[in-house]
């Protein structure tokens, strides 16, 4: 499919670790459409900076769900992520939900 005639996605944010070593997921931004069309913006540094721990082979959904007004399902057209992995620098992941094969971000960091 031409670059023209793909539709930006909203899909779940998904993690997947296939590195030997865990992964911590450290901040998250994400921008996505909502139900009624509103453009929407994450940013989990405003929701307590929560993190998320991947252990090798795993998978894991990267969400913020409390039972606040201001909670995030895990809906995501663009991500941005600071991983954290042993033996490595902190680092930036970013990019675009209808880019993913198999609907997840997959980590291979050895």
């Amino acid at each position: 499919m031409g670059a023209r005639n793909r539709r930006l996605q909203v899909r779940y944010l998904d993690v997947g670790n296939r590195s030997i070593k865990p992964v911590r997921i450290e901040a998250v931004v994400a921008m996505y459409r909502d139900g009624d069309g509103k453009l929407r913006s994450v940013h989990t540094g405003l929701l307590g900076y929560p993190h998320w721990d991947v252990r090798p082979a795993s998978r894991v959904s990267i969400d913020v769900v409390r039972g606040s007004a201001d909670d995030w399902d895990g809906s995501a057209t663009f991500y941005a992520m600071q991983v954290l992995y042993d033996g490595a620098e902190p680092f930036l992941m970013a990019g675009v939900i209808s880019d993913l094969k198999d609907g997840c971000v997959n980590l291979y960091l050895d």
